[in-house]
């Protein structure tokens, strides 16, 4: 899913389109099994100069939270966010938190205390070294996506795919 959804992201970026509300909803199934990115409705042009806080705020970047100015690397966040929600049971960061208000802001505020790390296994217990190398380059793919500060994140979909085709390659050999 992540793989085709950042072949559109590299598509929108090659163009200074940003979608701006990357979240599980916007992710749609083909008939035939193909992931498309839809809802573009609120994507627009990147240009210089700042743009409006749009978006869907369990999965949005802490910039564009924060009205300040974002490029790319805000959908880039966002499409980690989306994998951290799907590879953790459906839980965002700091879910055992009962007020969204408090949720959002501990994670826009940067505590990257997040609750995935401490699970043993994403799917369940690791019963393998291949699973458990697969396991780690994940979380080091979603957390590097989903870094507080723009510059640390993947500067591109195209850095960020590399990533996830060498996770896919330790998954499925």
């Amino acid at each position: 899913m992540s793989y085709r959804i950042k072949n559109a992201l590299e598509v929108c970026h090659a163009k200074n389109i940003i979608h701006r509300d990357i979240k599980p909803a916007n992710i749609m199934v083909s008939p035939k099994g193909y992931f498309k990115l839809g809802d573009f409705g609120v994507a627009r042009q990147q240009i210089s100069g700042t743009m409006t806080v749009i978006g869907s705020y369990d999965f949005m970047a802490p910039e564009v939270y924060k009205g300040m100015p974002y490029d790319q690397t805000a959908d880039i966040y966002s499409l980690g966010m989306v994998l951290y929600y799907l590879t953790n049971d459906f839980k965002l960061p700091f879910s055992e938190i009962q007020s969204s208000i408090d949720r959002i802001n501990r994670r826009m505020n940067g505590d990257t205390e997040w609750d995935w790390k401490q699970k043993l296994s994403i799917w369940g217990i690791a019963t393998n070294i291949k699973q458990k190398m697969s396991e780690e380059i994940l979380y080091d793919t979603v957390m590097t996506a989903c870094a507080n500060d723009p510059k640390a994140r993947y500067q591109s979909a195209t850095a960020m795919k590399r990533d996830l085709m060498i996770c896919m390659d330790k998954i499925c050999t």
